[in-house]
């Protein structure tokens, strides 16, 4: 199964915390023996008109095979829980075509996820708009 590495920063002097995100990424991958692709992310996560994660959408979406996407935590996948793009997201994992993997949450989410993951995810997107 193919993954998607998302390494995300909010602005451009957070460059670099992205490497370590990378690292995480990449070696989390290679310890599942994922066959992945990474693709690094530099806008924010709370304002509306992402670019490049609509762009990380397409791709999820024109790929024809079931994918994981993969976060270091879930502060790099959104801020905004209303987003259209995390809402695209959400359907996608409930209906089987991607997991969701947050390494250091801990936290996989696939359709089969059970209402206290989906709860442990939405409580983490609302933490990360706290912040």
């Amino acid at each position: 199964m193919k993954a998607y590495l998302i390494a995300r920063v909010s602005t451009l002097d957070q460059a670099d915390a992205i490497k370590g995100q990378v690292y995480k990424l990449q070696d989390y991958a290679q310890s599942k023996n994922f066959d992945c692709e990474l693709i690094e992310v530099k806008e924010s996560a709370y304002k509306k008109n992402r670019k490049v994660f609509a762009e990380v959408i397409d791709i999820l979406v024109n790929d024809p095979n079931e994918c994981i996407v993969i976060f270091d935590k879930i502060d790099r996948y959104t801020r905004n829980s209303n987003s259209q793009e995390v809402m695209q997201i959400n359907d996608m994992c409930r209906s089987g075509k991607i997991e969701l993997h947050f390494i250091s949450d801990h936290l996989f989410i696939n359709q089969h996820s059970s209402a206290s993951e989906h709860f442990q995810l939405n409580i983490g997107i609302s933490s990360a708009q706290y912040i």
